[in-house]
């Protein structure tokens, strides 16, 4: 059971990665790929480079890759401490409404 759910949510967030990229002027098929999804977000966003490879240090590296998110979503103008929550608790469900249904 435990894998189905994982298998969904990660078809979730790529759904939702694939929209939102296309809104944001990036070709879709970079957030197919992972690590240069993030890459192309970090460029867009216009973070420093260096949080691309903070990223991979182990167990940091997950609650970095989770901020590089929020900050791609206030991309969007999403900038409500609400808004960074639901990011953050339910990207899976989160990005595909963002991707396809969102401004």
């Amino acid at each position: 059971m435990g894998w189905i759910i994982f298998i969904v949510a990660t078809i979730g967030w790529y759904i939702g990665l694939y929209g939102m990229f296309k809104k944001a002027g990036i070709e879709g098929w970079k957030a197919l790929v992972p690590f240069y999804n993030t890459w192309c977000m970090v460029q867009k966003i216009e973070l420093k480079k260096y949080w691309f490879f903070l990223q991979l240090i182990p167990i940091a590296g997950q609650f970095i890759t989770l901020w590089i998110a929020i900050k791609f979503v206030e991309h969007f103008g999403r900038f409500g401490f609400w808004h960074s929550c639901r990011n953050s608790f339910s990207a899976f469900f989160i990005f595909p409404l963002h991707g396809i249904f969102y401004k």
